[in-house]
C-alpha cells in the first residue's frame, strides 16, 4: 500500500482531473484503500484542499464541455465518416481495395434547443 506523499496527492488529483473516475477506481490506481482516502480527507486538511481544488476544476472543464456539446447540438454540425474495405493481397498482408469519405450532417436537435430555451429564456 502506498504511504500519503505530495506525489501520491498529485497523482489522486490528476487522475480527478483526467477522468470521471469512481473513489473507488482512484484508490485502486494509487494501491491505497477507500478507508484510507475518506480518512485522509478527514485528518490531512492539505489533502482535503488538494481534492476539493482538484474536483472544482475538473467540474469547471465539464462545464465547459457540456456548454460546447450543446451548442453544437442546437446548431447541427457536418462531419466526415470514412468506410476502408482491406482485402488480402495475396501475400497474407491487408491491402486497402476501396476507401470512401461521406459527408454527414447532423441536424439541429429539439429536445438540446427546448433545453437551452428553457433554462435561459423561461418567458419565451
Amino acid at each position: 500500500m502506498a504511504k500519503y506523499s505530495k506525489g501520491l496527492v498529485d497523482s489522486i488529483c490528476s487522475l480527478i482531473l483526467e477522468d470521471s473516475y469512481s473513489i473507488a477506481e482512484i484508490c485502486e490506481k494509487v494501491d491505497i484503500t477507500k478507508d484510507t482516502y475518506y480518512r485522509w480527507l478527514k485528518e490531512k486538511s492539505d489533502f482535503s484542499d488538494a481534492i476539493k481544488k482538484a474536483q472544482e476544476e475538473a467540474d469547471a472543464d465539464r462545464l465547459v464541455e457540456c456548454r460546447n456539446s450543446i451548442a453544437k447540438l442546437i446548431k447541427g454540425y457536418d462531419y466526415e465518416e470514412t468506410k476502408t474495405v482491406i482485402i488480402d493481397d495475396g501475400k497474407g498482408k491487408p491491402k486497402v481495395k476501396e476507401r470512401t469519405v461521406t459527408k454527414k450532417h447532423i441536424a439541429p436537435n429539439l429536445g438540446a434547443i427546448i433545453h437551452f430555451q428553457t433554462n435561459k429564456s423561461p418567458q419565451e
